[in-house]
């Protein structure tokens, strides 16, 4: 900023600046006066930004264009009524199957490439006009005429212009409720202003032991071994167990024994025993089907799909169909203290933070969940709460009533 800011009586100067190590990517820098302070000016500059260039990719979706809800809900419950329930297990992956092989009937599963710098302010009208102009200049290279070079140039400036106008509306859009909902703006500024997260570049490297490893394969048995051992990453030490100094054979209770008896004296231990009231214990209660009915219904349809590629909205529309089965398997759960192997997989993806991108240590795991394992979660942690909500009470309750007898007695 070479502007004068700071105006006296005897001279002027600049004493607001704006200091950067990279000054090529601001220009155009002004002074305002705001009528706030008779000697000092408001200083601002036009930032000029780019964005990572990310590579086509491959998108697998599915087509909900030729879906009917009723058909596929009547499909589905037919094929539930013939569905096996040996254990929690075998029955969990049967819903799954049968949830897939109906979605696969109703809503085919499709492949299409997308650009990794997808634009938001994209429209018909400027795709249809890009479309154009790649086929002009794939013409005019071919011929090298100067019509199809004049029709090219004049197709290109209309892409500008296009281009120009969508930026524009998308932004006017994003101003009018900015008060209300800032989100959205700042949703337009983001991939400006960071590099991190789903705004970086999605082609991963990483050097272990002085060779750059590119394959993919590689690379995620790198991440699960890195995730998988983290304490032992991070602190040098290996996480130590009391279950691992005993036999492989010993069982849940005696191992839960053991623990009991190491800690039984350990100060918190003794406070909490001190200090504890009557309090039932806890266990999971059995749900009905309205309960899980209602968390179906009220899944959020936004989040991403996990590995059993079963969507949120095709649980939610058919809640009523596939509550009564996950009722009976969530109830199983609870009765056999077990939890469906399959829910606990989950899609794991790295994501940058900062600092140097080829150290593993530089990036962060995103775990995506089953839409369905969402389901145990919401009714085990509503339970959860609900009973320490109970202890909380309880707590506060005797704690008011000791705290009023004492006051009582000093003021005695």
């Amino acid at each position: 900023m070479k502007l004068a800011t700071c105006f006296f009586k005897d001279h002027e100067s600049s004493i607001d600046v704006i200091l950067t190590n990279q000054p090529k990517k601001f220009k155009n820098s002004f002074s305002v006066e705001l009528g706030i302070s008779d000697c000092h000016k408001m200083i601002g500059t036009h930032l000029k930004s780019s964005l990572s260039f990310l590579k086509t990719r491959q998108m697998t979706y599915r087509s909900f264009k030729n879906l009917n809800i009723n058909s596929f809900n009547t499909d589905l419950s037919n094929s539930l009524n013939d569905m096996s329930f040996l254990n929690t297990n075998d029955a969990f992956d049967n819903l799954i199957a049968l949830l897939t092989k109906n979605l696969d009937k109703h809503a085919p599963l499709k492949h299409k490439m997308i650009r990794g710098n997808q634009s938001r302010f994209m429209n018909k009208d400027l795709a249809k006009a890009i479309m154009t102009r790649s086929r002009l200049k794939a013409k005019y290279q071919k011929s090298k005429s100067k019509n199809d070079r004049l029709n090219y140039t004049k197709q290109r400036n209309l892409c500008k212009k296009l281009r120009d106008e969508a930026i524009k509306s998308d932004f006017q859009k994003s101003f009018t409720d900015i008060k209300k909902n800032s989100k959205k703006f700042y949703h337009i500024l983001k991939p400006y202003l960071s590099k991190k997260g789903s705004l970086s570049s999605s082609d991963i490297k990483l050097i272990e032991s002085d060779d750059v490893i590119s394959d993919g394969i590689k690379m995620a048995n790198i991440f699960n071994q890195y995730y998988t051992n983290i304490v032992e990453y991070t602190s040098g030490k290996a996480p130590q167990s009391l279950a691992d100094t005993l036999p492989s054979f010993t069982q849940i209770d005696v191992i839960i024994r053991e623990i009991k008896k190491k800690f039984q004296h350990h100060p918190s231990i003794c406070n909490i025993k001190n200090n504890s009231l009557n309090v039932s214990s806890f266990r999971f209660k059995l749900v009905t089907i309205p309960e899980v009915e209602f968390i179906l219904k009220t899944l959020n349809t936004k989040k991403s799909i996990g590995i059993d590629g079963i969507p949120s909205i095709i649980l939610k529309l058919s809640a009523s169909v596939i509550a009564e089965p996950l009722t009976k398997i969530i109830n199983s759960c609870i009765t056999e203290n077990t939890f469906p192997s399959l829910a606990k997989y989950a899609t794991i993806i790295p994501v940058y933070k900062k600092y140097e991108r080829t150290d593993k240590k530089n990036y962060r795991p995103i775990s995506v969940l089953s839409a369905l394992s969402k389901v145990f979660e919401r009714i085990f942690h509503s339970q959860i709460t609900n009973y320490m909500d109970n202890v909380l009470s309880q707590y506060v309750s005797a704690y008011r009533k000791n705290y009023s007898s004492q006051h009582v007695l000093i003021r005695l």
